[in-house]
């Protein structure tokens, strides 16, 4: 089955913040968070039950080198998985659910 991957606004703009967070810390640094953050969606579209359900259909997977979880719902008969919020590890656990 293939789905497709939609970000929210709010999902949206937390990527936009944090890349460009990263750039300014260091050049290349964002673009380098963006590929990691981009493999991970490529792969929650790929498997997107494989990650666990955290809280009424929201699932959770943490991104392999940066410290943010993103948080995303599989809609079965759509077709369709959408990301609601990239959170960093160490922000209130709760925050997220404010995203969706």
């Amino acid at each position: 089955m293939s789905f497709s991957v939609r970000l929210s606004t709010k999902a949206y703009l937390d990527a936009k913040e944090i890349v460009e967070w990263y750039n300014n810390e260091k050049t290349g640094l964002g673009a380098d968070f963006y590929t990691h953050l981009t493999k991970k969606i490529n792969s929650i579209k790929k498997h997107p039950f494989f990650y666990p359900e955290i809280f009424n259909d929201v699932r959770q997977t943490s991104l392999d080198k940066y410290p943010y979880h993103i948080h995303f719902i599989v809609n079965e008969l759509e077709n369709e998985i959408t990301i609601y919020g990239i959170t960093h590890t160490r922000r209130n656990p709760e925050i997220w659910k404010s995203k969706i």
